[in-house]
Formats: structure tokens, C-alpha cells, sequence
């Protein structure tokens, strides 16, 4: 699925992120269909161990275009 595909793209290339979480948003009613949104969550481990949570969320349009907010 897409979901495994960015999260294992992430862990491959992001390693300072941990307990990695993709999950798919449901569109609005009145939201356009031609985009697809992904919401993003997990933990940034900084050199000194500190955990920081982060989230972001990805739209991907009908031609693969993928833009992270």
C-alpha cells in the first residue's frame, strides 16, 4: 500500500526518526478528489537522545506530485 511505501521510504532515508505512523485522511465532502492526504507522525531523536514529536501531512495529486506541509 502507499501508507507502507512512505513509511518504509522514511525509515530508510530519515534514520533520526523513530515509531514512524502514515495514515490516510479522508477527503471533506467539498474537498477536491483529485488529491490524496497522508498525515505523518513520529519521534525526531536528537544526538543527545531527546525525543521530539513531529507531524506533517502530504497531498498527492492525480500525476504523483507529492507536496509536504
Amino acid at each position: 500500500s502507499m501508507q507502507r511505501h512512505i513509511k518504509n521510504t522514511i525509515m530508510k532515508y530519515e534514520p533520526r526518526l523513530k515509531n514512524v505512523q502514515v495514515k490516510l485522511v479522508e477527503p471533506d465532502e467539498d474537498a477536491s478528489r483529485m488529491y490524496v492526504y497522508y498525515d505523518i507522525s513520529a519521534q525526531l531523536i536528537h544526538p543527545n537522545g531527546e525525543r521530539q514529536p513531529i507531524r506533517f501531512s502530504t497531498q498527492i495529486d492525480e500525476s504523483s506530485n507529492v507536496q509536504i506541509e
